[in-house]
């Protein structure tokens, strides 16, 4: 361990002061047979190898809240870049606004995407996740936000 703090400490130039006048000692090396094996030096090291395009498991987390206290914990799964299935269909009206209204407003900070994908059932992804939606009517209107009246065919 004190070779590694000594080597740190004369790459940054704190280390010992070198005294000019000491002379310095070489040794000659003998010449030997040959081998196929590789001359070791002073930095050859067996490091590990490490892939940088490692695949992260990625998760998707289906939350059914209660009460309005569980939204910060399914916006912390936002900002670590999990996908989240809101299902409100048992929570009281005004309560699913509150939460919808804190998650939209989570997910647009961290540049994400809502779907609303069924009554009262949302869709949270974070901005490395786009959400393809093949199931698209004529005159449909996707809206996370129900209460604002989009998302329903509009008569002529």
């Amino acid at each position: 361990m004190s070779k590694l703090v000594d080597r740190v400490m004369d790459f940054l130039g704190v280390g010992e002061p070198y005294d000019e006048e000491t002379e310095a000692v070489y040794e000659e090396k003998t010449v030997s047979e040959k081998s196929n094996k590789p001359e070791e030096t002073l930095y050859s090291r067996k490091g590990n190898v490490v892939s940088l395009h490692t695949a992260k498991q990625l998760r998707v987390v289906i939350t059914e809240p209660l009460s309005f206290e569980e939204s910060q914990a399914i916006a912390d799964h936002l900002k670590n870049r999990r996908q989240v299935v809101i299902n409100l269909e048992t929570s009281d009206n005004e309560v699913a606004q509150r939460i919808i209204d804190f998650i939209s407003g989570a997910c647009y900070a961290l540049d994400g995407h809502v779907q609303k994908i069924g009554e009262g059932v949302f869709l949270f992804v974070p901005y490395n996740v786009e959400i393809m939606n093949e199931t698209k009517k004529p005159g449909w209107y996707q809206s996370p936000l129900p209460w604002l009246g989009l998302g329903r065919d509009k008569q002529a």
